[in-house]
């Protein structure tokens, strides 16, 4: 089974999708945080889940070799438009591994047999994984220059069902000690403080004209919690994210970081302010500090193991 997002992003994919939501015009705090974490030599790197291709194609400014992939074809257009060669493609699928279909014919009669000297398989033989391709770099299926020295999933993998089956093919397109860098958003360490904020402050900026957020005037009393957790209930919970990913690979570190602001930025109207998505992330940052709000986002460094 294929790594399918849920129902509820595909609802959003398309004009709202691409232009609010999850996305974000450009998220300097990130590049920041990459700057630290990325060799400064040119990587070959995998950015799983490109979206419009902002990412990507920083990374592409920075000199790195970059293969950019998402499974909407209409997100896969907006990143083309924006310079980004990007690929439709399921994580879990890419790339296709050629096997035999039902009609492939079958050996001829002249056919050559394994001659009696053929070495059978020995029992530290690594089994294929997914799609025909092994567990270990040296025998995965791929040379040395099919595999990545990097791979970058900002913002996808809360949307990837199954988990486990994608972050199993992230590991088998990976070199040996090659590095996994993932940004998320942690949506299940929202307390009541932190729902409360984010539909105060989004109802403020479609207010003023700013935001496409849905204000949603009859349903006030509406609980906050109960809306955030009915709104964000099909997206993959941080713990199990964390968890799957530490069964995986060597977590080298784990940040977290604010997020809602982030969230916020992406329902901007088209052209509206840098500036309000900084002060937003500002205040959320000193609230976190002063423990006021959780964290809901974090930003974790790993390698294959």
């Amino acid at each position: 089974m294929g790594s399918m997002p849920n129902p509820q992003w595909c609802a959003w994919l398309g004009p709202v999708m691409l232009g609010s939501m999850e996305t974000e015009t450009v998220d300097n705090h990130q590049y920041a945080w990459l700057s630290e974490v990325l060799p400064r030599e040119p990587q070959r790197v995998l950015d799983v889940g490109c979206g419009r291709g902002e990412l990507a194609a920083e990374l592409m400014r920075r000199g790195h070799e970059v293969t950019a992939i998402d499974i909407s074809q209409e997100a896969v257009d907006a990143a083309r438009a924006a310079g980004v060669p990007a690929i439709q493609a399921d994580i879990v699928k890419y790339p296709d591994v050629a096997a035999p279909g039902p009609d492939a014919a079958a050996p001829g009669p002249d056919a050559a047999a394994p001659g009696p000297d053929a070495a059978a398989p020995g029992p530290d033989a690594a089994a294929p994984g997914p799609g025909g391709a092994h567990p270990g770099s040296a025998v995965r299926g791929y040379d040395d220059g099919s595999l990545f020295d990097v791979v970058v999933m900002s913002l996808s993998l809360h949307h990837l069902h199954p988990l486990e089956a994608a972050l199993d093919r992230v590991r088998t397109l990976l070199v040996d000690g090659g590095l996994l860098l993932v940004d998320e958003f942690a949506w299940d360490w929202a307390d009541r403080a932190a729902a409360t904020w984010f539909y105060d402050a989004g109802s403020l900026l479609a207010a003023a004209g700013v935001a496409d957020f849905t204000r949603e005037p009859g349903r006030i009393g509406h609980d906050p919690v109960e809306r955030w957790r009915e709104a964000h209930a099909d997206h993959t919970p941080a713990a199990e994210m964390l968890a799957a990913l530490e069964e995986r690979f060597e977590v080298t570190s784990v940040r977290r970081e604010p997020y809602l602001s982030r969230y916020l930025g992406g329902k901007l109207a088209e052209g509206g302010s840098a500036d309000i998505v900084e002060e937003l992330w500002r205040i959320e940052r000193d609230r976190l500090a002063a423990g006021a709000l959780p964290p809901t986002g974090f930003r974790m460094t790993a390698r294959t193991m």
